[in-house]
Order: C-alpha cells, then structure tokens, then sequence
C-alpha cells in the first residue's frame, strides 16, 4: 500500500534553498491568480485557503530540480507512469505563512 504523505531528509544546503526562494520571489507579480477553493460554489468558505499561484515552465532550473524528487517520491510509493509534467508547467503556490508549495512537494521553510 503506497503511503500518503512522504518525507525526505534531503540536506539541500540552507545558499540552495535560498538561492531558489530569491529565484521564485522575482516572479512576476502580475502572473499569480488568487486561489479559490471552489469558485463554483460560494458556499464555501475561501478564507480558510487564503493563496495566491501562477505557472512556472519545467525548463526553468527548479523544475528539473524538482523532478529528481517527483520521481523518487513515486518509485518508492506510488508507482504511477510518470513520464512528464502535464503542460510542462509547475503550479507554484504562495501562502503568507511561511509555506511554499511547488508542484506535488510541500516545504516548510522559515526565512
């Protein structure tokens, strides 16, 4: 049974996170969507997912970083046929809190 929640101790030394964090916060602000849970259905209650997310191209460095991790992540757990990102895009997603998702991997890291 694959698990559903996975962790990595990857030692990415603290100048690579931080070269990748300033990289990812000179995206441009006019590119990123303010995130709604549901748009569909304004019962519920999107202040709980306050976020905003754009697109970042597979070509761009992180997203041949992150695909070492996509991949291993999958051969140890879940074993799907992988063989690209769809639409050789990455969702990158920026909740105020410290929080940083990218694609399918979640860090957690404090500047």
């Amino acid at each position: 049974m694959a698990n559903t929640c996975c962790w990595y101790e990857t030692r990415i030394p603290e100048p690579l996170m931080k070269s990748l964090l300033d990289d990812l916060d000179k995206v441009d602000k006019n590119t990123f969507i303010k995130s709604e849970i549901n748009a569909l259905e304004p019962h519920i209650q999107n202040n709980i997912r306050k976020s905003q997310h754009c697109w970042i191209p597979t070509s761009y460095w992180i997203g041949g970083f992150l695909w070492h991790y996509i991949m291993t992540a999958n051969k140890d757990n879940f074993l799907y046929d992988i063989s690209h990102i769809e639409h050789d895009m990455i969702q990158y997603t920026q909740y105020n809190k410290g929080i940083i998702i990218i694609g399918i991997l979640i860090w957690t890291y404090v500047i």
